[in-house]
């Protein structure tokens, strides 16, 4: 009994000799670079997090530190990183971590988990390295939720690499640092360092916290504080871009520097149709994002549709999508008028005028939200427009069409030889929809293989495909000679179908049978 005393009185003289000043930093990364959705902005599923680092988001532009690995593909979020599918487990490794030694090291990362019930929330932990272990080898993430863990690290290697893995689908990932020494529960806890604004346009207010009975002390420049640097006692103003970092001390004890940076950004004023223009300039094959920030004047603008993470609004004869828009505090809904400003990053997506939101910029949303029981007129357009990318964003209607399901159990809405996708996300399309005209309203919200895709907003039955002369029914073997190649095949039961498919085929009225 008295040896296991004694052994445990020196552990604690150990640890807190250790904490007496602050930790070593031996890795650090932030993902403060990343500037997509989800995770930070409290987006945690849905449409977030959509956009891959690659070529149009390089990695240099996304992480701090070279020679990450990621599996499949690492989803760009809020200033962390998204990992995984909705089909396939997601994986991440560090790069080598030249600054580790055979000394004990403590890991700190933060993550969380997809909020769906179909992703799990097990995150495996492990370390490369002869003789190189942690003291954990899995945790569990809350979803929808980030939480911080610690994890104790014996034996690590400058070779060595660690590599967080799921067989859970997806997860979020952030703020992952090395610190040399073992963190006990007895050092003081980190103090959390806040701001009004991460990205700001004058000014940021900063707020450092900390445990009851513990005294903070703080630097701007990025350097280690110390008991002699700056003592908090108030939030403060920073008006250039800075780091911020901070210490707790209490009882001669000294927590892990805990680091927050804020970025002073450029923004650049444009009208509506500035910012349109701008956008139909760009390659419609690619996303191109305008330098720096962007800041939008409405003028009695006009929302046309709402859904889950974007709005569409039409200011004269243009429309444009405002992603990730905060309608729960402005409760935005369709046929309101939009005045004021909202700033945000500007992108020609594929073809779609964008805005997407940075809540981060304390006057990213200035706008005065007036209700409006008047709906907006729909653009009368055609299917081949559509397909044409005209109208995009905009408000549509289209008369005398048909639907049709394709092979993969995606509807088209079709006239003549021109289709294109439509979006199904209500119950609009009639479950008895072949060999029947209607006349329906839309948003064109989106794109694909540079084609106009359209979101159902209403369906009006107008009567039954006026019967042709089907012609001569002709037996051909493979694709039919008197088939148009380019052009779309149906069956008759309004499916669409691949060229070599057995069966009776109808095209511009006559009927074709495929042996």
């Amino acid at each position: 009994m008295k040896r296991n005393v004694r052994i445990f009185a020196v552990a604690a003289l150990a640890a807190f000799a250790s904490a007496a000043t602050a930790q070593t930093v031996l890795f650090e990364e932030t993902f403060d670079k990343c500037s997509g959705t989800g995770g930070n902005d409290g987006s945690w599923s849905g449409t977030v997090a959509g956009s891959k680092i690659n070529a149009t988001n390089p990695y240099a532009d996304n992480i701090d530190n070279e020679g990450w690995t990621f599996t499949p593909d690492c989803y760009i979020a809020d200033k962390c990183i998204r990992l995984g599918t909705g089909k396939a487990a997601g994986s991440v490794t560090t790069p080598a971590l030249s600054e580790l030694t055979s000394d004990a090291a403590t890991l700190t990362f933060r993550a969380g988990a997809w909020n769906s019930a179909s992703d799990g929330t097990t995150l495996s932990i492990s370390i490369s390295g002869d003789g190189a272990s942690l003291s954990v080898s899995s945790v569990t993430l809350e979803r929808g939720a980030f939480n911080t863990y610690t994890v104790k690290i014996s034996g690590g290697l400058e070779t060595s690499k660690i590599t967080f893995t799921t067989s859970a689908k997806r997860f979020f990932l952030d703020d992952v640092k090395i610190v040399s020494g073992w963190v006990d529960e007895e050092i003081v806890e980190t103090p959390e360092i806040s701001a009004t604004a991460t990205d700001f346009e004058e000014s940021t207010t900063v707020t450092i916290t900390a445990e009851e009975g513990a005294a903070i002390y703080y630097t701007t420049d990025g350097t280690t504080p110390t008991a002699e640097s700056t003592a908090y006692s108030a939030p403060f103003d920073v008006t250039a871009t800075a780091t911020v970092k901070a210490i707790a001390v209490k009882g001669g004890k000294t927590s892990i520097v805990a680091s927050l940076a804020l970025t002073k950004v450029d923004v650049t004023s444009m009208t509506f149709a500035e910012a349109y223009d701008w956008c139909l300039e760009q390659d419609y094959t690619k996303s191109v994002k305008h330098d720096g920030y962007v800041k939008i004047t409405f003028e009695d603008a006009k929302v046309l549709y709402v859904d889950e993470s974007a709005i569409f609004v039409r200011q004269g004869e243009m429309a444009m999508q405002f992603y990730g828009f905060p309608t729960s505090e402005k409760a935005v809904v369709v046929n309101d008028i939009l005045n004021g400003t909202y700033a945000g990053q500007l992108q020609a997506y594929k073809g779609i005028p964008e805005l997407s939101a940075s809540t981060k910029i304390t006057t990213a949303a200035n706008v005065t939200v007036t209700n409006s029981e008047e709906a907006a007129a729909a653009i009368s357009a055609t299917v081949a427009e559509i397909e044409a990318r005209t109208y995009i964003c905009d408000f549509v209607e289209l008369t005398n069409v048909t639907f049709t399901k394709d092979d993969q159990d995606y509807f088209w809405v079709n006239s003549g030889d021109n289709d294109v996708e439509v979006k199904v996300t209500n119950d609009l399309i009639p479950e008895e929809y072949v060999n029947k005209l209607y006349n329906v309203k839309a948003v064109v919200s989106s794109t694909y293989k540079n084609e106009g895709v359209l979101a159902l907003l209403s369906c009006e039955y107008v009567g039954e495909v006026s019967p042709e002369d089907p012609g001569t029914v002709t037996a051909v073997a493979g694709v039919a000679a008197e088939l148009d190649e380019n052009a779309p095949i149906y069956n008759l039961q309004g499916q669409r179908v691949s060229k070599d498919a057995k069966g009776i085929l109808i095209q511009n009225g006559k009927k074709f049978v495929v042996k």
